[in-house]
């Protein structure tokens, strides 16, 4: 799971902040945990 994070981080940054807002919520749940 955690590649898949870091992969996910990564994408966030590259896309938009229009779309980065739904995977930022789940990047901070993921970090919570």
């Amino acid at each position: 799971m955690t590649q898949i994070l870091v992969v996910s981080h990564k994408s966030t940054y590259t896309l938009p902040k229009s779309i980065s807002p739904l995977q930022s919520e789940s990047l901070v749940a993921d970090e919570a945990i």
